[in-house]
């Protein structure tokens, strides 16, 4: 499987059987282009962040939307589940990486203070841990 967002400059988010090069799912949660996608490590969730400002997770048995984030001023770049799947990292346009407890929904942190888009972020293996990347040539730890 491969999931797809920004088709079209759309709010689709498509799901690929790589196999067969067949659409599986198309979902319609956000409200705006999709630009940032994660499978979570076992495979039974899908991350999604957009220009809506809001980061979704998708359940990949059922495709119903399990929880939605909303917390970023302007597009969400980038998204990065944890190993465990407790956390969930998001940057944006806004320039900040917010970190979020995904089983109750809350901001745990709000990091601020770069000077571009953040357009990557990541966990370390042992999810202790984060980074991301601005379009201003900035690494944060």
């Amino acid at each position: 499987m491969v999931a797809v967002g920004n088709t079209g400059y759309n709010s689709m988010l498509q799901v690929w059987d790589v196999k067969t090069g067949k659409v599986l799912v198309r979902l319609t949660g956000h409200k705006d282009v999709v630009t940032a996608v994660q499978f979570s490590s076992d495979g039974t969730k899908l991350i999604s962040g957009s220009w809506d400002r809001t980061v979704k997770i998708w359940d990949t048995a059922t495709w119903h939307e399990l929880k939605s984030f909303a917390g970023h001023t302007s597009a969400v770049r980038s998204v990065a589940l944890s190993s465990d799947g407790t956390l969930l990292l998001t940057g944006a346009d806004d320039k900040t990486m917010r970190l979020w407890d995904v089983a109750s929904g809350e901001e745990l942190a709000l990091f601020s203070g770069m000077t571009g888009q953040v357009t990557s972020v990541a966990f370390s293996p042992d999810g202790q841990t984060a980074v991301s990347g601005t379009n201003h040539n900035e690494v944060l730890e």
